[in-house]
């Protein structure tokens, strides 16, 4: 007869769903009070109380405030190159109206949210890594013919860093009265133009 409890690899499973759930309140807890207040002077006590959970639950998942918003912005940089993968698919440079508009919707979830994030430490250096990996993306997806790689990849890394420099000033307000949709419209028309004169 064997001697261990059919339970017992259950308290594992229950312990880890019990971590990853209060991970997620943390991280839900930072997002709340980024649409709330600047993300300098977010505490870990604000997080905490916010997630109705204890400081030592906070550093069981994270070192300091900081380290909680690279988590959350490795997250958004996970699901904007998901929408860069679905891009992909339907041929960015050729047709990127379908992408720029899974974007905008992108953004518009979580407005006040990602505006905050454009003002928080480690924006620059966020901004600076998505561009590479669009634009590592959107390489892999142009098959080149009679283009080198260098031919191909300058105007590619001009594009999507363009675009996504203009979404970010979006996000900090440096457009007044313009809408995501015009955002969307002008991005569209660069992309279309830039085309036709590099690739």
């Amino acid at each position: 007869m064997t001697g261990g409890s059919p339970l017992k690899g259950t308290r594992g499973i229950e312990k880890n769903r019990n971590s990853q759930r209060s991970k997620q309140l943390l991280i839900t807890a930072y997002a709340e009070l980024l649409s709330e207040k600047d993300a300098k002077k977010i505490s870990v006590t604000d997080v905490t109380s916010r997630a109705d959970l204890n400081r030592s639950t906070f550093y069981t998942h994270f070192e300091n405030v900081d380290d909680l918003l690279r988590c959350i912005l490795h997250d958004v940089s996970e699901q904007v190159l998901e929408v860069a993968d679905t891009a992909s698919k339907d041929s960015f440079m050729g047709n990127p109206d379908p992408t720029l508009k899974k974007v905008a919707e992108y953004l518009q979830a979580n407005l006040p949210v990602y505006r905050n994030l454009m003002q928080a430490p480690h924006a620059i250096a966020f901004l600076t890594d998505m561009k590479q990996q669009i634009a590592d993306r959107v390489i892999e997806t142009c098959a080149p013919t009679e283009h080198t790689t260098l031919d191909l990849r300058i105007p590619i890394e001009y594009i999507t860093g363009g675009i996504v420099d203009i979404y970010a000033s979006w996000l900090c307000n440096r457009y007044q009265d313009v809408s995501l949709n015009d955002i969307n419209n002008a991005a569209s028309k660069l992309i279309h133009a830039s085309c036709q004169t590099w690739l």
